[in-house]
């Protein structure tokens, strides 16, 4: 099969609301293609390369990690899907930052207790229930053990795992910490149990954790041809209080947030095989800028692998 190259528009001016709702009207007559399903019980080996940059107070940083999963589906039915997810590898390949690298390689510890899922979804791709949930709080508890006594001085450490351990005793805890993996929202992200055009309302978090962004996110199809179907989103923001931007931002010492007016941009695209109903390749694109003193950008590409 012949390799898709990816898109994203060389214009970064967000999507405005009127824009999106003028592309819903065009669409609203045009024939609807059959919701997209996963059609093969197979397995398939996933390479996300993340390529991030931050400004913050004019300190620059970048950062490029590598995330390698093994996805098999293993059963079909009217209403779910099994599958079973492998995280074979998250490397941090390259950072400026030192602190980003102890930070990824605590981060990585933690996951190890995620490294093997077995789950189901509904037709949507939305985890409904972790099958093997035993085995995970035992991963658990072993990797916490093994974490805090390597860093046993490190009394943030301790407060960190206070943290993780409510996700661990709350119920549904485990299945939204599973739905946080980045491979639900690159893989997954809403496409599935659709017909195209649609749009939806999502919130994304913020670079900086500081705040969730309301976005509603048209996605639209370009079909090339009968094994490849192309599909292209985008997303304009709801808009913003002032309250929101002392949330989001006020912790930062060098902004003024009575006078601030950032820019989000989410868009990117899809490559979907349409034999087995999973992606083929793609790439996300994720914007932030508040201030010359603060902004950030993220891109992610997914792609299949032998």
């Amino acid at each position: 099969m012949a390799k898709m190259n990816f898109w994203i528009p060389d214009n970064d001016q967000e999507r405005s609301k009127e824009y999106v709702d003028k592309l819903q009207q065009e669409y609203k007559n045009a024939p609807l293609l059959k919701e997209y399903a996963f059609k093969e019980k197979k397995q398939i080996k996933y390479k996300l390369d993340i390529q991030s940059k931050m400004n913050v107070g004019g300190i620059s940083s970048e950062n490029t990690v590598e995330i390698r999963w093994v996805i098999t589906l293993k059963n079909i039915t009217d209403d779910s899907y099994t599958f079973e997810l492998l995280m074979l590898d998250n490397t941090m390949v390259q950072t400026n930052n030192d602190g980003f690298g102890e930070i990824h390689k605590l981060v990585t510890q933690m996951q190890k207790a995620l490294n093997e899922i077995i789950f189901n979804t509904n037709r949507q791709g939305v985890v409904i229930k972790v099958i093997n949930i035993n085995t995970i709080k035992e991963k658990w508890q072993a990797v916490k053990a093994e974490i805090i006594e390597y860093n046993r001085n490190m009394t943030s450490i301790q407060e960190l795992f206070a943290l993780q351990e409510q996700n661990f005793e709350q119920e549904g805890g485990v299945e939204k910490m599973v739905s946080a993996i980045e491979f639900f929202d690159i893989c997954f992200n809403h496409i599935y149990g659709k017909r195209l055009p649609f749009s939806i309302n999502k919130k994304i978090p913020n670079f900086f954790r500081t705040w969730d962004i309301p976005f509603n996110i048209h996605y639209e199809n370009n079909k090339y041809n009968e094994q490849i179907n192309r599909i292209e989103f985008y997303g304009s923001h709801a808009g913003y209080s002032e309250n929101d931007m002392k949330k989001a931002y006020g912790n930062f010492p060098f902004i003024k947030t009575e006078k601030l007016y950032p820019q989000y941009i989410y868009k990117g695209n899809y490559n979907m095989n349409l034999k087995d109903g999973f992606i083929e390749n793609g790439e996300i694109l994720y914007r932030e800028n508040v201030d010359p003193k603060l902004n950030a950008e993220i891109i992610y590409k997914i792609s299949r692998y032998e």
